[in-house]
C-alpha cells in the first residue's frame, strides 16, 4: 500500500515527489509518495515550492497514453516545422553549401566527394548531402522544400527523443512539457527549418544520450545504491550507441560529435567516480563498426584528395584558435543561452535554482546528469576563441526539464494566489480584445492584401489563443493552461514564418536574378559561374546546364573554342579580370546581393563575345 508523508511533519527529508498535473489547488495539502516520477530525492524545502497536481485517468482508454502524446507531438512539430517551409524565403548562404554540392552529386554521379564547380567541397562530411540528393532524386524536384525537409524531419525526431528521454528520467508529465519546450524554443524552430547539418547531428547526439540513459537510469525510481549497481545492458543498446557515434562523424565534422559525446559521458563517469559506467558499453565488434563508419569516408577521400587532411586540421584547430569562423568574447554564450531559449527564458530562470538543489540532493541522479550535460558543452565552447550560437544546439536540450520545473513553479505560484490568476487572465482578455479590434480596424481601413491577411487570420488566431490561456489561468486548469500556452507559442511562430521571415529574406533578390538569367541566356550559348564557394547558389537554382569554375582566371581554359558568345555569372567587381577574355558587357545585375559592398559588387551576368577566335577556329576546321 502506498504511503505518503506530510511535508511539514518530521519524516525522512528526501522522498520521491509526484507531479500529476500542471497546476494544483491551493487548498490541497502537499504529499510525497514513494512511487513517483519527479523529482528524485526532493528535499522538503524544494518540494514546498511545488504543488500536488492531479493527472487525468487514461485507464479506461483503448489507446495507450504514450501513443496519443507521441502522435500529438508529431502533428504539432509537423505543423511548426513544415509550415511554408519552402516558400517563406530563399536558401541562405550556408544552406546553398549543402544544396549545391548535393545537386552536383546527382549530376556528376560522384557521391563520394561533394564538390562545388570544379573544386571538391570537403569542409563538411557528406551524410546531409546524401539525404538531400536522395530525396531530390526520388521526387525529381530541386527546390527549398526538398532541401529542407530532411532537417525538418530530424527536428521532429529530436523532439520525440527528448520526450521519451525526459519521460524516462522525470516522468510522463515533465516529459511532455519538456518536449513542447524543446519543439518551440527559438533555436530549435530556427535550425529545424534550415538545410544545414546541425539538427541531424543533434538528433544523433540526443539519441545516443537517450540510449546511454536507458542503461544509466533504469525505468524505475532508483535508490542511492542503485547508481553503483547498474543493470545489465542489452546488446541492441550497445550496438545502437556505437553506430550513432560513428554516424555523427558523417554529419558535421570528423570526430566532432564523438568528442562531444565522449566529454558528456566520460565526465559523468568521473563525476560519479564509477568507471564501470563506461566499461559496460565496451564491445569490440560494436566499436569496430563505429570505427569503420567514422573513418571509411575520410580514408577514401584522402586516397584521392590528400590535401583534405590539411583542410580538416585547419578547420578544426583554426576555429578553436579563432583563425577561421566567428570570434567572440569569453562571455558570449552567457548572452546567447537566454536568447536561444526564448520564449521560455523566464521559466528557465525560475526553475534553475530548485533544479540545481535537486541535483545537489542526489549527485548521481538525472538532475545532476542534465546539468553536467549542459555545463560540459558550455565550458568547452566558451574556452574556444571561435564561437557561434549554433554550437549550443547539442547542450540546450538538457535545459528542457529545467524549464518544465519552472513552469510547475509558476503554476503553483498562481494557484496559491488566486488573485494573480485573475490578474493574468484580465491581461490576457485585454490583449485578445485589442487584437480583435486591431484586426477589424485594419480591415475597415482598406489596407493592402498582405496586411489584410494578417488582420483576417493571424490577429484573430492570436486573440483566440490568448483568450484560451487567460480562461485556463482564471479557472486554474493545469493541462488546459499548458495546451493553451503551447497553442499561443505555435501561432506566434507560424505568424513569424509566414509574415516576418519573407520580409527579411536577404537572398530573394539573388534567386530572382538567377531566374532572369535562365530566361536571358540563349539555350545554345554556354553558361559559366565563378566566384569560389558562393557559386553553389547559381549551380543549385539554375535549371539549365551551368559550368562552375572556382577562379575567374581559369575561365579562359574552359571556354569552348567555337563559341560565338559566352555568358558568365560573377560579382560585378570581376569585370577587369573578364575583359581580357573578349568583348565584355553587362547583361543583368541583381537588385541586391548579401554582403555586397557596393552596387558594382552584386551578382552580374556578363556576355563575352569572341568572334575573332571563333572565326579562326572555323577557318582551321575548314
Amino acid at each position: 500500500m502506498e504511503s505518503s508523508y506530510d511535508l511539514i511533519g518530521k519524516r525522512p527529508q528526501f522522498r520521491d515527489y509526484l507531479l500529476s498535473d500542471w497546476f494544483g489547488k491551493s487548498g490541497q495539502g502537499l504529499r510525497l509518495t514513494k512511487n513517483a516520477d519527479w523529482p528524485n530525492t526532493l528535499s522538503a524545502k524544494v518540494a514546498g515550492k511545488c504543488a500536488l497536481m492531479n493527472s487525468p485517468d487514461f485507464s479506461g482508454s483503448r489507446i495507450p497514453p504514450w501513443v496519443v502524446t507521441g502522435c500529438g507531438l508529431t502533428l504539432f512539430c509537423g505543423l511548426l516545422y513544415l509550415w511554408v517551409l519552402g516558400s517563406n524565403r530563399a536558401l541562405t548562404n550556408h544552406e546553398v553549401y549543402l544544396a549545391g554540392p548535393a545537386k552536383q552529386m546527382v549530376l556528376t554521379g560522384n557521391w563520394l566527394i561533394p564538390s562545388i564547380g570544379d573544386q571538391p567541397w570537403l569542409e563538411k562530411p557528406p551524410l546531409p548531402h546524401w539525404l538531400v540528393a536522395s530525396l531530390s532524386l526520388l521526387t525529381g524536384v530541386w527546390n527549398e522544400w526538398t532541401v529542407r525537409i530532411p532537417s525538418a524531419i530530424a527536428g521532429i525526431g529530436v523532439v520525440l527523443v527528448i520526450w521519451r528521454l525526459m519521460t524516462r528520467l522525470f516522468g510522463k508529465e515533465v516529459g511532455a512539457i519538456a518536449a513542447v519546450v524543446q519543439a518551440t524554443s527559438v533555436y530549435m524552430v530556427t535550425y529545424a527549418r534550415l538545410a544545414e547539418g546541425d539538427v541531424l547531428l543533434q538528433l544523433l547526439f540526443v539519441a545516443a544520450i537517450s540510449l546511454f540513459a536507458i542503461g544509466e537510469f533504469p525505468n524505475r525510481q532508483p535508490a542511492a545504491s542503485d547508481h553503483q549497481s547498474p543493470v545489465k545492458l542489452r546488446p541492441v543498446l550497445v550496438w545502437g550507441l556505437w553506430t550513432l557515434i560513428g554516424l555523427m562523424s558523417l554529419v558535421k565534422g570528423v570526430l566532432f560529435g564523438a568528442v562531444l559525446f565522449s566529454l558528456t559521458i566520460g565526465g559523468w563517469a568521473v563525476w560519479k567516480r564509477d568507471f564501470k559506467t563506461l566499461l559496460r558499453w565496451y564491445h569490440p565488434y560494436a566499436i569496430g563498426l563505429c570505427l569503420l563508419i567514422t573513418f571509411a569516408w575520410p580514408a577514401a577521400v584522402i586516397s584521392t584528395e590528400p590535401k583534405a587532411v590539411t583542410l580538416w586540421y585547419q578547420h578544426t584547430f583554426g576555429r578553436v584558435a579563432g583563425e577561421i569562423g566567428y570570434t567572440e568574447p569569453w562571455w558570449y554564450y552567457f548572452s546567447q543561452v537566454p536568447v536561444q531559449m526564448l520564449p521560455w527564458t523566464p521559466w528557465l530562470i525560475w526553475g534553475l535554482v530548485p533544479f540545481t538543489q535537486l541535483a545537489k540532493a542526489d549527485r548521481t541522479g538525472p538532475q545532476a546528469f542534465c546539468l553536467w550535460w549542459f555545463a560540459s558543452h558550455f565550458v568547452l565552447f566558451s574556452c574556444s576563441s571561435g564561437k557561434h550560437h549554433h554550437y549550443l544546439l547539442y547542450a540546450l536540450p538538457a535545459l528542457s526539464p529545467v524549464v518544465a520545473l519552472g513552469l510547475v513553479q509558476a503554476g503553483r505560484s498562481l494557484s496559491c494566489s488566486p488573485w494573480q490568476g485573475r490578474a493574468w487572465s484580465l491581461v490576457g482578455y485585454t490583449v485578445a480584445v485589442v487584437a480583435i479590434a486591431a484586426a477589424i480596424g485594419l480591415g475597415l481601413k482598406g489596407f493592402p492584401q498582405e496586411t489584410l491577411w494578417v488582420a483576417a487570420v493571424w490577429l484573430p488566431a492570436l486573440a483566440i489563443a490568448i483568450g484560451f490561456l487567460a480562461n485556463s489561468l482564471r479557472r486554474q486548469q493545469g493541462l488546459s493552461s499548458l495546451l493553451s500556452l503551447g497553442m499561443l507559442v505555435l501561432v506566434a511562430h507560424l505568424l513569424v514564418q509566414s509574415e516576418v521571415m519573407p520580409r527579411r529574406d536577404r537572398s530573394l533578390a539573388d534567386k530572382q536574378f538567377l531566374a532572369e538569367v535562365a530566361e536571358a541566356v540563349p539555350k545554345e550559348s554556354p553558361l559559366f559561374a565563378t566566384g569560389a564557394e558562393e557559386m553553389a547558389r547559381h549551380l543549385f537554382y539554375l535549371s539549365r546546364p551551368t559550368t562552375g569554375v572556382w577562379f575567374a582566371a581559369d575561365l579562359a581554359d574552359r571556354f569552348p573554342a567555337t563559341a560565338e558568345d559566352v555568358y558568365v555569372i560573377a560579382r560585378g567587381t570581376e569585370l577587369e579580370r573578364l575583359q581580357p577574355l573578349g568583348k565584355t558587357e553587362v547583361v543583368l545585375r541583381s537588385r541586391a546581393t548579401r554582403r555586397a559592398t557596393s552596387e558594382l559588387d552584386r551578382y552580374t551576368l556578363f556576355r563575352i563575345s569572341r568572334p575573332l577566335i571563333a572565326e579562326q577556329e572555323r577557318a582551321r576546321a575548314n
